[in-house]
């Protein structure tokens, strides 16, 4: 489905396809705006407050600077989103397949 989709895109001509991306542009600067006015609202700011934060504790610190010197060892050919994403997983409780923790320990 992939290759046939690929296959019909090359197959559009140069202006056909530069509406799709003039359209996507918009899209993308409408988008853009509207994440802007809605961050700067009320709806926003309630909606953060619900958000539930980890208790900031010295331990939580030094557990976490140790994990993060932890991460930053055993990931440091890898890129920072992984290893972060990796870190909040750890942190968050949820055991990721093939991780065995070790470098937590």
């Amino acid at each position: 489905q992939g290759k046939e989709l690929g296959r019909r895109w090359r197959a559009l001509g140069e202006e056909v396809r530069k509406q799709y991306f003039v359209e996507a542009s918009e899209a993308r600067v409408a988008f853009q705006q509207a994440m802007a006015e809605y961050k700067s609202s009320d709806a926003y700011r309630q909606f953060q407050a619900k958000v539930p934060r980890p208790p900031v504790s010295s331990t939580t610190s030094s557990t976490y600077a140790s994990t993060t010197c932890a991460l930053a060892s055993t990931f440091a050919s890898t890129a920072a989103t992984t290893s972060a994403y990796t870190l909040w997983r750890q942190w968050q409780g949820i055991t990721n397949a093939g991780w065995s923790g070790a470098a937590l320990e």
